[in-house]
């Protein structure tokens, strides 16, 4: 029974019309071993645990095959002292310092690719970052990536 149902989600995926990007029949695997997959790091998970723990998780992140990888990886870890950059369709998770601006787990909108916006961390710090135009794959909703770094423009404060 499991192998026909496969075979009809293969069949599905095989005639759907897949966006221009790197995205490959793979991702669509629902039977993948768990090892194969790739995992994010326990930083961004503990902060994502952190942020639905305090309700301060936007709606846009909620939705998204990020979501149980996240958690998985951050269950039982300290949360990092920064939890995130937050900002109107984007979110970076567990931010660090880079040599160009901020690093971390993204989480975006399809109308945050390409824009510079305003971010403010849960303590109220507030800086301008510039999202990267090709977080989002064409055609999509949300996106997530990993390591993802956004271009610091203006800080209002020395955030740390």
């Amino acid at each position: 029974m499991l192998q026909h149902q496969g075979n009809r989600i293969a069949q599905m995926v095989a005639g759907a019309d897949l966006p221009d990007d790197d995205r490959t029949l793979q991702d669509f695997c629902f039977h993948a071993p768990a090892d194969d997959r790739p995992r994010p790091d326990d930083a961004a998970g503990a902060a994502l645990l952190a942020l639905l723990d305090r309700e301060l998780l936007p709606s846009f992140a909620w939705n998204g095959p990020w979501l149980q990888a996240l958690a998985e990886a951050g269950k039982g870890k300290p949360p990092p002292r920064r939890l995130c950059w937050a900002a109107d369709g984007a979110i970076l998770l567990a931010p660090h310092r880079t040599e160009t601006g901020w690093g971390g787990f993204l989480i975006a909108e399809a109308r945050a690719a390409g824009q510079v916006l305003a971010f403010a961390d849960e303590r109220g710090a507030e800086i301008t970052l510039a999202v990267p135009a090709d977080v989002v794959p064409p055609r999509s909703f949300a996106a997530a990536r990993g390591g993802a770094e956004l271009a610091l423009v203006a800080s209002r404060e020395n955030c740390r």
